[in-house]
């Protein structure tokens, strides 16, 4: 479940739509307003407060959302490749054929295809 997921909130949301959010479900997941000391309630709670801590913060939440990217990209269809796998003009061509110019010098690991679904990364040597 993602830090959006638990605050039940679009991950393009505001500010202010996450600040409201929060509001609303520390309100209804409060120890103090359920009356309950039932274990799966308190670990709500501290769940809606974490994320609230990390994603109404603009540096932790473009953090978050650059690794959730990340582990997304993981799950599509990739390929694995080192630096040393482009030829003299640093251009790989992709499984559909295109020639895709790499910059070296760039610090990335995952590059898509524009024009299939394949996502390529690679291996700094």
């Amino acid at each position: 479940m993602t830090l959006y997921e638990i605050l039940g909130v679009p991950s393009d949301c505001s500010s202010d739509i996450l600040r409201q959010q929060y509001h609303r479900l520390l309100l209804e997941y409060h120890p103090d307003k359920t009356n309950s000391n039932d274990l799966i309630t308190k670990n709500r709670f501290e769940d809606i407060q974490n994320a609230y801590k990390i994603l109404s913060n603009v540096e932790l939440r473009l953090k978050y959302d650059q690794e959730q990217q990340r582990q997304h990209l993981h799950t599509l269809p990739h390929t694995n490749i080192d630096s040393n796998d482009f030829d003299d003009d640093n251009e790989y061509t992709c499984r559909c054929g295109t020639i895709l110019e790499i910059d070296k010098d760039l610090n990335f690991d995952i590059i898509e295809c524009p024009n299939c679904s394949m996502k390529i990364e690679i291996k700094n040597k």
